[in-house]
């Protein structure tokens, strides 16, 4: 920045109080009292070195008191004084891995810090946080060493029954994903409530008891820990319309809509069991029968595009029948409709099943007008 734009900003700066400033701060301050408190007035210490060291400090205090004097006098912004509260460790996984609804829990408190941990042979494993909202369950994790290929044989269990087994890192098994963390020391493993994804299966209760189970690279010891877990009912709000559009002889119904002040959740069946259904929306034909691969782009009513943040899809036995879980980031407060704008990946008309790209690589989409369904909800 130069000169003559400095004071132009500081100008700009809006003046704070000072009971805001940052706790880093303060700390500092209390360590430099601290260190000018220890420094003896009249020893018998040679008087050149003495004079010198409590030049340094001296001058030390005076710089930083100086700044605290200049933070305190306003010159700080919102913005700077978040950054300053996270300079010592940024302690939280969830606030700035990139999920804006893990992001929001955290800051409005609604994330529970359980900070458990298991070590073996040096290696660490640690549970910070986690949180479920009735959508997802998020488990927050940091290691000692790098979390990517470093865990194996994952075992979830809810109530020592077990709900995921896995044979390598993370496994195929559908619903379970890993996400990136604050750092390749840190991340996030996340799985839907088993209610939301339309199988007829029961939900999670509202209390229960997550055991982590997996093996280390670097130890030859089982890692387990137990994570006592409790939903999180804060301004959930669900909506069943049962909104239905018919095209193409497929019938989308939306089932559900979940609101959470983390998640999105929005459940929708889609029925192929009509014989007379395009290609198009079967990818394959060497599958024998109809598995629909739609897309669904969720859009408020002030035109914004909700990040996706997880969901799964399932099929019946015939494969006929969808169930898709939709999970995307948390509406804003203002917002008072959402629309579903389903939408297929263009296929070549091979019968391969291959996508087709444009010219920058990414698949092609075709919206289907007229299966999108307008909701309307008050937040």
């Amino acid at each position: 920045m130069n000169p003559y734009n400095l004071e132009i900003e500081l100008s700009k700066v809006k003046v704070e109080d000072l009971s805001v400033l940052p706790e880093v701060v303060r700390s500092r301050m209390n360590e430099t009292y601290d260190a000018l408190a220890d420094i003896p007035m009249n020893s018998s210490l040679d008087r050149k070195p003495r004079k010198w060291f409590r030049g340094i400090v001296i001058a030390a205090s005076l710089t930083l008191l100086l700044a605290i004097a200049v933070l305190a006098s306003g010159f700080i912004s919102p913005v700077m004084a978040e950054s300053l509260k996270q300079i010592p460790i940024v302690n939280s996984v969830f606030k700035l891995a990139g999920d804006l609804g893990l992001k929001a829990a955290d800051e409005k408190g609604l994330v529970s810090n359980v900070n458990l941990s298991d070590s073996h042979d040096g290696v660490t494993l640690s549970v910070p946080q986690i949180i479920y909202d009735g959508i997802r369950v998020s488990i927050a994790l940091k290691g000692n060493t790098k979390l990517s290929g470093s865990m194996e044989n994952l075992e979830i269990l809810i109530d020592n029954k077990l709900l995921f087994p896995h044979k390598d890192e993370w496994g195929p098994i559908a619903g379970i994903v890993k996400k990136p963390g604050v750092d390749e020391y840190s991340g996030i493993m996340e799985f839907p409530d088993p209610s939301s994804q339309g199988m007829g299966a029961s939900a999670f209760p509202d209390q229960f008891v997550l055991t982590l189970k997996t093996n280390m690279k670097g130890s030859k010891e089982l890692f387990e820990i137990d994570i006592p877990v409790t939903k999180n009912t804060k301004d959930v709000k669900v909506y069943k319309p049962a909104m239905k559009r018919t095209h193409d002889n497929l019938t989308l119904t939306l089932d559900k809509v979940i609101l959470t002040p983390i998640t999105t959740g929005l459940n929708l069946t889609i029925d192929a069991t009509s014989a007379n259904i395009p290609m198009k929306y079967q990818p394959s034909l060497q599958w024998g029968s109809y598995i629909i691969h739609m897309g669904f782009s969720i859009i408020d009513d002030q035109g914004n595009e909700l990040r996706g943040v997880g969901g799964s899809g399932n099929n019946n036995a015939k494969r006929d029948v969808t169930f898709e879980d939709i999970q995307v980031s948390p509406v804003l407060s203002t917002t008072k409709s959402i629309t579903i704008k389903p939408f297929l990946y263009q296929r070549k008309d091979d019968g391969s099943g291959e996508a087709m790209v444009d010219s920058q690589g990414n698949m092609t989409e075709e919206y289907i007008k007229e299966m999108e369904m307008t909701v309307p909800i008050s937040p």
